[in-house]
């Protein structure tokens, strides 16, 4: 895997040399050190999939795999948009924002130190949203009374759409149920 900016593609522990055509992020045009991951339907089987980028953005897109991905980002921001993943997704960012809408699996843990985190949710998943030192918002697309939220931050503030809640929520999938 390349070292480009201290980025790493591992599935199962291994290295995946192939993904550099996929990737297409060492482009000399690639002045803002954005990562664009947009995983080909042919490597829907990768199982385990790690991917970490020292500096940089890191853009994960249209991307399906029937495992669980694991996604960090030292300095720089995390988008997440129109995944699907069998298992468990996490992404985690030091110094960066993180942004997630249209995705489905079956948990979610997103994590930053210093910076926020905002998601677009679906319904699909249980979720854990945690800032140290930043807000986390969702905006709620379809009833989520079948799933579980936990959002937490230390020194920041907890959104629920526009609406301000605290520094903590939870929301159970027994609760608020509609009909």
């Amino acid at each position: 895997p390349s070292t480009y900016y201290g980025f790493s593609f591992t599935s199962n522990g291994f290295g995946f040399n192939g993904l550099r055509q996929i990737l297409n992020f060492a482009s000399a045009g690639n002045k803002n050190r954005t990562l664009y991951i947009n995983l080909a339907s042919d490597m829907a089987d990768l199982q385990n999939i790690t991917i970490h980028c020292g500096a940089g953005n890191v853009i994960v897109r249209n991307f399906t795999v029937k495992d669980s991905v694991s996604v960090s980002v030292s300095y720089g921001n995390i988008s997440v948009d129109n995944i699907s993943i069998g298992g468990s997704f996490s992404a985690s960012t030091d110094l960066g924002n993180i942004s997630m809408n249209d995705s489905s699996y079956a948990r979610c843990e997103l994590a930053s130190t210093r910076g926020n985190i905002q998601a677009y949710l679906t319904g699909n998943g249980n979720n854990t949203f945690d800032s140290v030192a930043g807000n986390v918002t969702i905006e709620v697309k379809n009833p989520l009374q079948k799933y579980e939220i936990t959002m937490s931050t230390t020194t920041g503030s907890v959104y629920v759409g526009d609406v301000e809640i605290g520094s903590d929520y939870t929301h159970y999938p027994d609760s608020n149920e509609q009909s």
